[in-house]
């Protein structure tokens, strides 16, 4: 017997988000527990869910259902203004690999396809995203063959923890690896070990008959931190996440304030392989920054 259709419904879903992995250069697939929801009402909330390429997507997202149920048309776009709504994305990370996120977005997107897939990101990458990059936490387990930079910061005038904080670890090939600072000032940036540079600890002409553990990479870090610049979204769980990658540069003591000593805008850092970096200010534990004075 053959079956009839008698009614067709038609889903269209307004949001989708591909997460991904610097560290790894890869998707991040699972462990994520995402919600949305309107940026005047935090109580209507709906939760992501994977689909079969691990992209996390919504329905029935509040506000949106005459845009979720409209008919399906291959029909060319008009000229005519969407009415977009401001709603809020929460990213948390039930594995604790990652620290949690939170974003403004404006709905439904101006393009087809996944979140960022037709725009350059707010990311410090210079390139189009392959996703909505997730930074590491304090407590993400790392294998042997990655490196990590590590430390705490400490506001040296409040002497409060340096939270939120945006760093960057530049290494003298050119290659540039970022990292956020917790709640308690802590962070952890893990990247792929730097290739070797002629000129410097692992300079083929001058350590060609150097064991490789005798080999050391010469490394650059920056910390961007602006407090009033963080900003805290409605009925979100961390602090905005394009506020936090758009704050200025800091100031970092590698010596304790006092008469004579000034901050420096770098710091110098010298990687031996298998050997984890803690960053900090000499005599210290923790590493001290300061906001520069932007006053005239």
């Amino acid at each position: 017997m053959m079956s009839v259709v008698m009614e067709e419904i038609n889903k269209f879903t307004p949001l989708g988000i591909r997460f991904w992995d610097p560290v790894f250069d890869c998707q991040i697939r699972d462990a994520l527990n995402v919600t949305i929801h309107p940026v005047l009402n935090d109580q209507k909330i709906s939760r992501a869910y994977r689909t079969i390429g691990d992209i996390y997507t919504f329905n029935h997202i509040y506000g949106l259902w005459d845009i979720e149920t409209a008919p399906y048309t291959n029909e060319v776009e008009t000229d005519s203004p969407v009415e977009t709504k401001q709603y809020i994305v929460n990213i948390h990370d039930d594995s604790n690999r990652y620290l949690d996120v939170s974003l403004q977005i404006s709905l439904p997107l101006p393009y087809k396809g996944v979140f960022l897939s037709n725009h350059h990101s707010d990311s410090p990458s210079t390139t189009s995203p392959k996703g909505l990059y997730l930074y590491s936490s304090t407590v993400r387990r790392a294998p042997g063959w990655v490196a990590m930079v590590r430390g705490e910061m400490i506001d040296a005038d409040s002497e409060q923890p340096v939270s939120g904080a945006l760093l960057k670890i530049t290494a003298e090939s050119g290659e540039t690896h970022y990292g956020i600072s917790d709640k308690q000032g802590r962070f952890m940036v893990l990247f792929a070990y730097p290739v070797l540079v002629e000129g410097f600890g692992g300079s083929p002409s001058s350590s060609s008959h150097r064991p490789l553990s005798q080999l050391f990479w010469e490394l650059e870090l920056e910390v961007f931190y602006s407090p009033e610049m963080q900003q805290r979204l409605p009925g979100s769980i961390a602090p905005d996440y394009i506020s936090l990658l758009t704050q200025q540069a800091a100031e970092i003591w590698e010596q304790e304030p006092g008469e004579g000593v000034s901050p420096v805008t770098a710091l110098s850092l010298q990687l031996a392989l298998h050997k984890t970096i803690i960053a900090r200010t000499e005599g210290l534990s923790n590493l001290l920054i300061s906001t520069q004075d932007t006053s005239p």
